[in-house]
């Protein structure tokens, strides 16, 4: 009974991989090159991501210290906007990420570790690698951290842009993750 069982299992394995096209079982499974993410990706979230986001810094600010919760607040909205646009290109070796209104980030894909300043001019340590179908960022300043995945799916249309911010000022890290969709 028990070897029947198995081939049984065996056999629905087998019907599975029968009508699964493997043209896409191979391209879920391959890792991106910076090459794939060239071009520009629009934002597709729509306003319940944005709701979700303001949400989000309001239950945070909400359990901080009621005298700094309002510039808490208004500092973690003003630097958690929502990217209107992406857009991501090569330059040398080099991936550069550009977003408007902040500085243009370009470093290598290595997790090699490089400086930059951020749109208020302070000092950051920046790397980013690239893990399977995704682009880790890290930026380390004196303030805390903030990480961010951009996550291309397997179509190369849509990308998932994940971020999470730690800081000792913070009661618990500001998560959340926004939606985009390669511009023509």
């Amino acid at each position: 009974r028990g070897r029947r069982a198995w081939l049984g299992g065996l056999t629905s394995m087998v019907a599975i991989a029968a009508i699964t096209p493997w043209s896409t079982v191979a391209r879920a499974a391959d890792p991106i090159v910076p090459g794939d993410l060239v071009g520009r990706f629009r934002y597709v979230g729509g306003a319940r991501e944005e709701q979700t986001l303001r949400t989000a810094i309001g239950v945070l600010s909400d359990e901080m210290n009621f005298l700094i919760r309002s510039y808490a607040k208004r500092k973690l909205e003003e630097t958690n906007q929502v990217p209107r646009v992406i857009g991501f290109g090569l330059v040398g070796p080099s991936l550069q990420v550009e977003i408007p209104g902040l500085p243009t980030i370009t470093a290598p894909t290595d997790g090699s570790r490089v400086k930059w300043k951020d749109q208020f001019g302070d000092d950051v340590k920046l790397r980013q690698r690239i893990k399977g179908r995704r682009l880790v960022q890290q930026f380390v300043g004196a303030q805390g951290s903030r990480d961010i995945v951009y996550q291309l799916a397997p179509d190369g249309e849509r990308l998932s842009f994940a971020v999470k911010i730690s800081s000792k000022h913070l009661p618990w890290p500001l998560r959340y993750r926004l939606s985009y969709r390669r511009a023509g």
